[in-house]
């Protein structure tokens, strides 16, 4: 499942030369993720204090400097299930008309139950949904 949202480079974003500074895209990344879990997972903020799943995991290649314009850029999000225990989300980072790359990303995320250990069960409204899965198997 491949989800697009648009999202614009704020100034504070930037140092001094115009270039969006390395650290901003994590922020990006999460803008995305947030945007497809309420959209695609129905996911909704008042569960965000019962099901937690932190990062584990995260890399970045950063292929073309961002610099700051009105323009709207687009962050490109996918969902795989690894292992059977872990969400894989994928970002690209891409100009308007999706030619451009200018980053590419992932986070890794376990689920942490409501006794703040990690659980090898998604919940149920993961369990719900139809995911590219690593080793072959849906949940």
């Amino acid at each position: 499942m491949k989800y697009i949202c648009r999202f614009k480079i704020r100034f504070s974003d930037t140092d001094a030369y115009g270039i969006v500074h390395h650290s901003a895209y994590y922020n990006y990344f999460e803008f995305a993720r947030f945007l497809f879990s309420v959209d695609e997972l129905g996911f909704d903020i008042t569960m965000a204090a019962t099901e937690k799943f932190p990062v584990i995991e995260s890399s970045c290649q950063y292929r073309r400097p961002l610099k700051f314009t009105t323009q709207d850029y687009k962050a490109s999000v996918s969902l795989k299930i690894v292992d059977e225990t872990k969400l894989e989300f994928s970002y690209v980072i891409l100009d308007e008309s999706e030619k451009i790359k200018y980053a590419i990303g992932k986070t890794v995320h376990v689920y942490e139950d409501h006794q703040g250990k990690f659980s090898t069960e998604f919940p149920s409204f993961i369990k719900k949904k139809n995911f590219e899965s690593v080793d072959g198997k849906d949940i």
